[in-house]
């Protein structure tokens, strides 16, 4: 791959320092919208990785449904990247988290519980669960052939409001969050998988999501080398981390410069594009040797101020080496946006807008990084295939993620009545966010003993008078709670906003509706469990009404053979039956 270095024109060096996402496609070139999602590379898009030179594709759910599917779509890419000029392979990137923000199919692979969680045990296990998770992730991902786990987040979660990292961050203390981040960095990258850090310099003290909004930091430069800062100070002594992605934040303590929108305003600049935070600090200052990658370009904090084009050239200029997302391709017509993309960044490097020996040097680190990537070998795809099979989803990580969510498990309030308030002479009422919740903690209760009598509210569809009759007959009653609300990296990305507001309505209606029922049921002396199945802050809003309080970080459910089934509902169960005692301790600090 070396030879690439001195073949390559100006505009296949700056094709390597794109990502861009094939979430949806199709060929119908008179659609106003494309939903349709790719799961095989069409020719079209073969032949535009071929002749581009493309750096990277990152990948969705959308994309990913089975091994033997997944196995096939990133063997084409492959394939396709190394009939181009310069023969490079492809960064094939994922968000794969783990908790909330996965992108693997759910019944096939393993998510675990979060990051909050593996927190969440850190007091007892250290970073013992870091270690496994990381470990488990890079293997199911890189059998697979997906090459960059976008993990882990180290951001500090210091805002209880945050909508977007909350159960993300492993802690809001800097030190537990560098020590974690270091464990999941070494296994991921020992088990052929690039880790990333993110999001740099500090996305957790912000009420504003920057999928939707311009977030802005307001520590001092102090705070700032104390809190968010500093998992990146101490990773970085560590480890080498493939990737590092900034955030679309601003960040005055760090860069009070201007700059000049497509609206002609001027704004502090965002991190993104600020070259004091990512040249100067980042590179210089902390000596970062690996590839800075942008979050999505297409977010709201930057594309409702910048244009496609300005936003990678700010990019560049401040030292960015691959731009992620910069432009959305969905259909056939949409291609020739990408040469002309690329044909605007040449302009920019010969006009001098952009340092071209940047550009160049940018490109070496890619190369290198790419140096360790192996491509699969064609006649050998049913034995990728079986391994896979044998990997996804195996007995050994299934018990990592059970033994995570038990291990996690924080009891609030009521430590004395767990374990005894279970009958199966008595009605157990279950009351969760969403349906498919209940059924996992209903299935888990049945499995400890199958004569428990269980009955069960969906927050979002049930009416106020059937769940009022229900309460009236129950003696124990379970109700769970997910603050804050979902939030687009969940699901995606940008494009799911509409989804999301459109449920808004509901998880609204859901929180108050939950609320008033255990109001309702407090003087009927039922027993009350609640659960926060997120972040822990909103018990304080419910302590008072319950007898017992959980901190469960995570409800993530899967569906296996037409039954759900989660890890944390499966704890939560065997909490209550007596199997496990709790020993999880919180990771944020509550009121």
């Amino acid at each position: 791959m070396r030879d690439a270095s001195t073949k390559a024109t100006l505009e296949q060096k700056i094709a390597q320092k794109l990502i861009l996402d094939f979430r949806f496609f199709e060929n119908d070139d008179d659609s106003d919208a494309c939903k349709q999602p790719l799961t095989k590379l069409p020719d079209a898009l073969a032949e535009l990785i071929r002749s581009s030179c493309l750096g990277g594709i990152i990948l969705f759910k959308e994309n990913l449904h089975n091994p033997e599917q997944i196995i096939e779509l990133t063997n084409s890419l492959q394939y396709a990247a190394m009939g181009s000029a310069l023969g490079l392979p492809l960064f094939l990137s994922v968000d794969h988290e783990g908790g909330r923000v996965t992108r693997l199919p759910d019944a096939v692979s393993t998510s675990f519980s979060g990051n909050m969680s593996i927190g969440a045990a850190f007091h007892e296990h250290d970073d013992e669960f870091a270690k496994l998770t990381g470990k488990a992730l890079a293997k199911e991902l890189s059998v697979l052939g997906i090459n960059v786990n976008h993990a882990p987040v180290v951001d500090v979660n210091s805002d209880k409001n945050n909508p977007v990292i909350n159960s993300r961050a492993f802690s809001d203390n800097p030190n537990t969050v560098a020590k974690l981040a270091i464990a999941q960095v070494e296994q991921m990258q020992q088990h052929g998988v690039m880790a990333t850090l993110k999001h740099f310099p500090g996305h957790g003290n912000t009420s504003i999501d920057s999928h939707t909004g311009l977030p802005c930091i307001h520590y001092s430069k102090e705070v700032a080398e104390a809190i968010d800062l500093l998992p990146y100070k101490q990773a970085l002594l560590k480890v080498q981390p493939a990737m590092i992605m900034t955030a679309h934040i601003q960040y005055p303590a760090l860069d009070s410069t201007l700059i000049m929108t497509k609206n002609g305003e001027q704004i502090t600049v965002p991190a993104t594009m600020s070259r004091k935070i990512l040249h100067d600090y980042l590179r210089s200052t902390l000596n970062y040797s690996g590839l800075i990658v942008t979050d999505a370009l297409d977010m709201a904090g930057i594309s409702d101020y910048f244009s496609d084009e300005q936003a990678v050239i700010n990019c560049f200029s401040a030292g960015v080496d691959i731009a992620v997302m910069p432009i959305r391709i969905r259909r056939e017509r949409d291609v020739d946006d990408l040469f002309t993309l690329i044909s605007g960044i040449a302009d920019a490097v010969r006009t001098g807008l952009i340092n071209e020996e940047e550009i160049s040097a940018s490109f070496e680190r890619i190369i290198r990084a790419k140096n360790t990537i192996k491509i699969p070998d064609p006649t050998q795809k049913q034995k990728q295939l079986n391994l896979a099979e044998s990997i996804l989803g195996c007995k050994q990580h299934r018990e990592i993620e059970i033994s995570l969510a038990r291990k996690a498990l924080t009891v609030i309030k009521g430590q004395a009545l767990i374990g005894n308030c279970l009958d199966k002479n008595k009605q157990i009422l279950i009351m969760m966010p969403q349906a498919v919740m209940g059924y996992a903690l209903k299935s888990a209760l049945l499995a400890l003993d199958s004569q428990y009598k269980i009955d069960s509210i969906d927050l979002q569809n049930e009416a106020a008078d059937v769940s009022k009759n229900k309460i009236d007959c129950a003696d124990i009653i379970i109700a769970g709670h997910i603050y804050p609300k979902q939030s687009a990296v969940e699901l995606g990305g940008i494009e799911d906003l509409d989804t999301i507001n459109q449920s808004l309505h509901k998880r609204r209606n859901s929180t108050q509706h939950l609320i008033d029922l255990l109001k309702y049921a407090k003087p009927l002396k039922s027993t009350i469990v609640f659960a926060s199945l997120r972040t822990p802050y909103d018990i304080e809003n419910f302590e008072d009404m319950a007898d017992i309080a959980f901190a469960c970080y995570s409800y993530n459910v899967r569906n296996v053979n037409s039954v759900y089934e989660g890890a944390t509902f499966s704890a939560l169960a065997s909490a209550l039956h007596g199997n496990v005692v709790p020993s999880g301790r919180s990771p944020v600090m509550l009121k």
